[in-house]
Formats: structure tokens, sequence, C-alpha cells
């Protein structure tokens, strides 16, 4: 008689069924991950706006402690401020240590980076830093960038944004020129949309 059995041979590999499942669970990994490094630029642009901001508030608390060390931090200066030196470096001040927000004349001479300077005013709002550092606005109205907001600031975008893009650095303050002071001051950073 003949030997009835067959030669059954066990292929190795994967089904259909198996590949469908690795493919769906490929695409939902993709929809869910994805978002999270597609905006790794975004949140690098955002932790250095945020290191600005602190280099900012540690610039403004140095400045603080001379002035109160100098016997100036309570002191009326005229409306336009008065130079005052750190360390050779001529800048712009007003009482409680505050800094002038212009960039020629104060921020210029106290931080260390690559800036291009835009100019000021609020025509600036729209324009794309194209440098490849920060670039400056100052001597801006806060109520054109920060609805309802007094006084004036200075600004600082990285680059590719705009000001209008909410990805900045920004010091402030409200100056009364009636009686010659600075009622209140303010550093910050604006990262929602970087």
């Amino acid at each position: 008689m003949k030997n009835l059995t067959t030669n059954k041979r066990f292929v190795k590999g994967f089904t259909l069924i198996e590949l469908i499942i690795v493919i769906v669970i490929l695409g939902i990994l993709s929809v869910t991950a994805a978002p999270k490094f597609i905006n790794l630029s975004g949140d690098a642009n955002a932790a250095t706006v945020d290191k600005l901001k602190q280099d900012l508030a540690t610039l403004n608390k140095l400045v603080e402690a001379k002035t109160i060390i100098d016997g100036l931090y309570s002191k009326t200066f005229p409306g336009a401020g008065e130079p005052y030196t750190i360390n050779g470096d001529t800048f712009t001040l007003f009482n409680k240590g505050t800094i002038s927000n212009k960039w020629a004349g104060s921020f210029e001479q106290l931080l260390i980076g690559d800036f291009e300077y835009l100019g000021n005013a609020h025509y600036f709002n729209d324009r794309v830093c194209d440098f490849s550092g920060y670039c400056v606005i100052d001597l801006m109205n806060l109520t054109h960038v920060m609805a309802g907001r007094p006084g004036t600031g200075i600004f600082f975008m990285p680059n590719g944004y705009a000001l209008n893009d909410d990805c900045y650095a920004y010091y402030s303050f409200v100056h009364n020129y009636g009686q010659r002071t600075v009622d209140s001051k303010e550093i910050g950073a604006v990262t929602t949309g970087c």
C-alpha cells in the first residue's frame, strides 16, 4: 500500500490579520506620538524665550541691588531718566533701579548675545524676525501687544517669529511722567505661539 501520509510543511511568517493589527498599532502610535516630536522646535523656542526672561529678571535684580547700595533706588529722576554706569556699561536709569526700555543706551550695553534691533513703534508687530538670534522692538506701547495693558516695553522675539505670533520675552514699566517715577515694572514671556 501506498503511504497516505503527506508531507506537512510548516511555513513561518505573519498572517494577514497579524500584519493588519501591527499596521493599526503603528498608526495609533504615530497619531499620538508624532505631534510631540513634530513640535520640538516650538518647545525649543519657548525654552529660549523663558531663558531670556530669566536673564532679564536677573539683570533687573542686579541693577536694583546696585542702586540700593549706591542710595539711588528711591531717587526721583528726570522724565527721560539719567545715565548710570555699572562695570563700565552706561545705560539710562529710572527710580526703583528701573532700566530704560530702550535698546540703544540701555539693553544694548547690558545684554550679551545675538540681537538685531528692528526699531520702535507698533507697526513692527507683524514683522518676522529673520535674524539668527533675537530681534528687538523697543518703546512699544503695551496696549498694541497685550490688550488693556498700560505702560511701554521692550520685546525680544526669536528667529522665525513676529510679535503677533505670541512668542517673545519682554521688559515693561508704567512711567508716571508727572511725578517722574516708575509706578510698576514687569518682566515676562509669552510662549503660547512658539
